[in-house]
Parts: structure tokens; sequence; C-alpha cells
């Protein structure tokens, strides 16, 4: 039991300071970007996932979906864009949109179509995600042969 306490006060303690510090930074970061084939919403508002992709065939176009999960620490209105680029640094595909939150600590999650993305080259892609024109975070993807 003294050890769950000690556990629990130390986790307490880890999570009130990278709250202090994301409310200090004030920068909306990217939680979590999954690829599946598809994706919808539950009647409760979540997500659910049919078949997470973790690589595209080289030498095809994919249609596929992404959940992207947003942690935006302040009220107020960002845009943001989600670009797909090739190993060769050519951009495959984006999507940009707009969210507007009125409290602090807000979850947003997008779900993103994406049809017909060119996985042309095997190697590398990154999926970069931009808040405000300043990228926030980038994801590999995979297309091996």
């Amino acid at each position: 039991m003294k050890r769950c306490l000690v556990v629990f006060i130390a986790l307490a303690f880890v999570f009130s300071m990278v709250d202090a510090i994301l409310a200090a930074d004030g920068q909306v970061i990217v939680t979590s970007n999954i690829l599946a084939e598809s994706i919808t919403r539950d009647r409760s508002g979540g997500a659910r996932i049919n078949r997470q992709i973790l690589a595209f065939k080289a030498g095809r176009a994919a249609s596929f979906q992404s959940l992207t999960t947003f942690m935006v620490p302040q009220p107020g209105y960002y845009s943001y864009r989600l670009v797909i680029v090739g190993p060769d640094n050519q951009p495959r595909a984006f999507y940009s949109d707009s969210m507007q939150t009125q409290q602090p600590d807000h979850l947003q999650q997008q779900i993103t179509k994406w049809p017909n993305v060119n996985f042309n080259l095997a190697g590398v892609y990154q999926f970069i995600v931009e808040v405000n024109h300043s990228q926030i975070a980038s994801f590999p993807i995979y297309a091996t042969e």
C-alpha cells in the first residue's frame, strides 16, 4: 500500500510538472497519430480504429485515414496543416483546417481521409503536423517493397 502511494505521488508530481511546462509554453502538441484503413466515431464520440496501418507497399497509391490528436493548452483559434512528404522531400498530399477552443487543456481529434496517396518510392515518408505555420510534429511512415 505504501509503495502504491509513493508511485501515485511521484506520478502526480510528474503530471503536474508536464502540465506546468505546457501551460507556460502555450504550444499545441500532438499526443498521437494513427493511420488505419478506416476510422469512425462511436456514439460516445470516441474513435474506432479498423486495421491500423504500420507500413505501405512501395510503388502503389493507397487510400487510408488518419486520427491526429492535439492537446491545446490555451483557448484560441489555430490553423493547422497535415502534410505527407516522400523520401525525396516532395509533398505527396496535404490537408488544411482550423480549430477553435474555448477551454484550456482541450483535446481535439481530427479524422482525415487520404485518397490515393502515392507511395511510389520505397523508404521513409514523413507525416508532418504544422500549427499556425510552424511544424510541431513529424511521424515516420514506411513504404516497403
